[in-house]
């Protein structure tokens, strides 16, 4: 298994790169709770995003790709208050 290209990044026991995959987590969390998406459905590995931003773009007919509501969840981990 690989992360970020990288196979010790995958490893339990290693810092390798754990602070950018706790950023991506934090920020494709921030994204779900923005959407109103079920925390525990979402966080599971195999159930992909794709289908919350299907959802958005047939409710409010704003076309956005899955990098675009991304960078939207990553705006709002600043904004949130701690």
């Amino acid at each position: 298994m690989m992360y970020f290209g990288v196979p010790e990044a995958a490893e339990f026991l290693t810092t390798t790169l754990k602070g950018a995959s706790t950023a991506l987590a934090e920020n494709r969390q921030a994204l779900v709770n923005c959407l109103g998406g079920c925390t525990f459905v979402a966080n599971r590995a195999p159930i992909s995003l794709e289908p919350l931003c299907d959802a958005l773009v047939a409710v409010t007919g704003m076309e956005m790709t899955y990098g675009e509501m991304y960078v939207a969840g990553e705006r709002t981990v600043p904004a949130r208050p701690q």
